[in-house]
């Protein structure tokens, strides 16, 4: 616990002596939080229990990250209001500001891996009170699952760890259909596409006769393709030529961030993202797992009759693991070095 005080004639923001001093009481000192769900990292043990638990009306629920709380004591007269600043620096350049009358505040959509810093402050007497930078850590664990109410199963594919580095985070989202019910983004939803996630690009994979281009009277650029996800897609050449297509508009830097999705974000939108993280180098299991995460829509598994033969043909390939292998398939369809080395560049952040 730290405590801090705050004496007369110091600085104009710390207010007065007798003003009043602020405390972290949250619990977060030390702790690295994983941000999913305990029940998210054993779910494929049991192909039973997985289709009896993740029934679709759980699903936005129980995809929505862990909220970590803000808590903290005033010793003084309270102000009627505190203002909350939370920043990935300790200089607090776009810091995200809460307002609220009590002590605790939860956040959520947290980045992975990262150090958060965060302040409160009051106004007492007609002096502004600052508290002390605090800070808590998250863990490295993906996925980073990301709340948008209205919507599900929304995950950023950053953190999976490649060769070299990870995959960087807030650059491509998954996740269901934003635009009809029962998957349809609420203000509060779309605010955080616009406003938090910064969102660029929405590629919808269901083509446009299925998209209302809700998101381009924001600003955002909308491509809508009808694609075909596995091999009853990837057997016809022009779902082949079109997945070469889609994965070009990854090379472009304005393009981020982006959100790709089908209706439920599993089956075509889990195969382009297959690719996209084989073009990163992902290991085999965190290629399956990321595609299995997404049991919470509707169930899911390496061995369906969808999947195997989609990874069957992927395993024929040359190649030393699946993410070789999908490569020289996607070579194979037109996919240039100069196009997998772009989407690297943009997509990998380096170990320092």
């Amino acid at each position: 616990m730290r405590k801090i005080l705050f004496a007369l004639g110091v600085s104009v923001l710390a207010g007065a002596v007798g003003a009043g001093s602020f405390e972290d009481i949250s619990g977060n000192n030390g702790v690295k939080h994983d941000l999913r769900k305990n029940f998210h990292i054993n779910f494929t043990q049991s192909d039973k229990a997985s289709q009896l638990l993740y029934k679709r009306q759980l699903m936005e629920p129980a995809t929505s990250p862990v909220m970590i709380p803000l808590k903290w004591y005033f010793s003084g007269v309270a102000p009627r209001e505190y203002v909350v600043e939370l920043s990935l620096n300790k200089n607090f350049t776009d810091a995200k500001k809460i307002k609220t009358n009590v002590n605790t505040v939860w956040v959520d959509n947290l980045m992975l891996s990262r150090t958060y810093y965060w302040r409160v402050s009051g106004v007492v007497n007609g002096k502004k009170v600052v508290s002390d930078i605090f800070t808590f850590q998250t863990a490295d664990t993906p996925p980073r699952w990301i709340r948008v109410p209205g919507a599900g199963n929304f995950r950023d594919i950053g953190n999976w760890v490649v060769p070299g580095g990870r995959v960087r985070q807030g650059m491509i989202y998954r996740g269901t259909r934003i635009d009809r019910e029962p998957w349809k983004a609420t203000q509060e939803g779309l605010d955080i596409l616009l406003k938090d996630l910064k969102l660029k690009s929405e590629l919808d994979l269901r083509g446009p006769s299925k998209n209302p281009f809700l998101l381009k009277k924001y600003g955002v650029n909308v491509v809508a393709k009808a694609y075909q996800g596995y091999m009853i897609g990837l057997k016809k050449e022009k779902i082949r030529k079109m997945t070469i297509e889609l994965l070009k508009l990854f090379t472009n830097p304005d393009f981020y961030p982006v959100y790709v999705h089908c209706d439920g974000g599993a089956d075509r939108t889990g195969t382009l993202i297959f690719f996209i993280e084989a073009i990163l180098g992902v290991s085999d299991n965190d290629l399956l797992l990321d595609y299995e995460y997404t049991t919470f829509f509707g169930y899911r598994n390496r061995k369906t009759k969808e999947m195997k033969p989609f990874l069957d043909m992927i395993q024929s390939k040359p190649g030393k693991n699946m993410a070789e292998k999908a490569v020289y398939f996607l070579k194979e369809e037109g996919l240039t070095d100069d196009d997998i080395n772009k989407i690297r560049n943009l997509l990998i952040e380096k170990n320092k």
